[in-house]
Parts: structure tokens; C-alpha cells; sequence
């Protein structure tokens, strides 16, 4: 008998601490880790957790984070009607970006496959395009908060600043 794969189940336990419960990690132990990577991490823990049905109806998620990863997180579970809190100590999301001039290329580390050169991250919500750090995190983060926004009568995230996170 062959061991067929489950990515959701894969998803789900490489963000998983062993013995820790409702506690998920994204990307912590990761090479190369690029703003859209986290981003499609992010994406894919909140689809295994809602499809598996770890997450019920009704739940309340702290995101903890509000660089790439914990902004795709925290809008993701929002849209699935999730009661969500995202927590960082930076009074906007996306700051380590914000002030960065750095370019940042969805694919960078594709390259050669194909695709690896198309210029656009070709997400669901919260896209962006090669460009430097500063205007993609102010574009997301002006997403972010329109999404915060536009919602109504469903719990959406909101960011909490916190001067501990452990």
C-alpha cells in the first residue's frame, strides 16, 4: 500500500509544534524566506486549517505579526469569517517593509522555470508586482485596511499593538 500525499495535512504539520495545540507556526524554520513565500505560506495554513476543519465557526485567531506572512493570515481567515486580532508591536502592518529599498521580485528564486520571470506575485488578494519594498507594503497595507473596512457584519482583522510578543 502507497502512501497517498495530503498537503493539507502536510501544511498543517510543518507549521505545528509537537504537543502545542492551536499554536502554528509560518515559516520559522525555513530557507529562503521571501515576502511572497511567507505570503504563500500563509495562504495555505489558513486553507488546511478551514478545509480540515480545525478551525470551527465562531473562533477567535490571534495572529500574532503584521509583516507579509501575518497580514495574508490575518485578511484570509477575515474573508472566511473568522474573529481575527492581529498583534505587533509596530503601530502599522508591513513596517519592516515600508521603509525598505530593496527590490522585491515574487519569483526570484524560481529562476529558471518557467514563470520565474513574470513580474506579478499572481495572488489571490493582497498582489503585488516587482518593485521595491516601501510601495508594495504601502499598497498591501492600504489593502489591508480597505478590507478592514469594507467589511461588515463579520468579524475582520484589525492590528493591536503590543510591546510583548513572546
Amino acid at each position: 500500500m502507497t502512501d497517498i500525499a495530503d498537503p493539507l495535512n502536510d501544511w498543517i504539520t510543518a507549521s505545528t509544534l509537537p504537543g502545542s495545540d492551536g499554536l502554528y507556526f509560518l515559516g520559522t524554520f525555513e530557507r529562503r524566506i521571501t515576502f511572497y513565500s511567507q505570503q504563500v505560506r500563509a495562504f495555505r495554513l489558513v486553507r488546511a486549517l478551514h478545509e480540515r476543519g480545525i478551525l470551527k465557526p465562531n473562533d477567535t485567531v490571534a495572529v500574532v505579526g503584521g509583516g507579509a506572512a501575518g497580514v495574508t493570515c490575518a485578511s484570509a481567515l477575515g474573508l472566511l469569517d473568522y474573529d481575527v486580532s492581529l498583534y505587533d508591536p509596530a503601530v502599522e502592518v508591513l513596517q519592516l517593509q515600508s521603509a525598505s529599498p530593496r527590490l522585491l521580485h515574487p519569483h526570484i528564486y524560481e529562476w529558471p522555470a518557467p514563470g520565474s520571470l513574470d513580474k506579478s506575485a499572481g495572488l489571490p488578494f493582497l498582489d503585488w508586482d516587482l518593485d521595491t519594498g516601501k510601495p508594495i507594503a504601502k499598497r498591501l497595507a492600504a489593502e489591508f485596511h480597505m478590507r478592514q473596512v469594507s467589511s461588515k457584519d463579520r468579524a475582520h482583522p484589525l492590528i493591536s499593538r503590543c510591546s510583548v510578543l513572546i
